[in-house]
């Protein structure tokens, strides 16, 4: 069982709409940080993936 705000990464992938691959790829550019697991596991905190996707739609809204 997992600690209250850690997530594995298939359900964070299936919640926030992005692959496993996409939020591993935010992790290597520093867009979100991995809170444990294994390499090919990761657990990812709730509240740092809420705070990437509030960054990723102030990115898309225009200026």
């Amino acid at each position: 069982m997992l600690p209250p705000g850690i997530m594995r990464a298939d359900l964070a992938a299936e919640i926030t709409g992005l692959s496993p691959a996409a939020l591993r790829g935010m992790v290597r550019r520093g867009q979100l940080r991995r809170w444990g697991g294994t390499e090919r596991y990761p657990l990812y905190y709730v509240g740092d993936l809420r705070a990437a996707m509030q960054q990723r739609e102030q990115r898309k809204q225009p200026a």
